[in-house]
């Protein structure tokens, strides 16, 4: 069970990074309110997410071993 919650858990944060990247690539705007969301957040997030998504890999691969 704690095997399928880690590799859940990563596929889960690598859609989040991914989606950031892409939105990242293409530019879309993001908006809160009246508050513009500056690029650089969704680049900053896809790199600690994509971190995210390959601890929770590494520890799902230590865990059947």
């Amino acid at each position: 069970m704690k095997n399928f919650l880690l590799t859940f858990s990563g596929l889960f944060y690598g859609l989040v990074a991914g989606l950031h990247l892409v939105r990242y690539l293409m530019k879309w705007p993001v908006s809160i309110a009246t508050y513009v969301v500056p690029m650089k957040v969704s680049l900053w997030a896809s790199l600690v997410f994509l971190l995210l998504a390959l601890g929770c890999f590494v520890a799902s691969s230590a865990e059947r071993r």
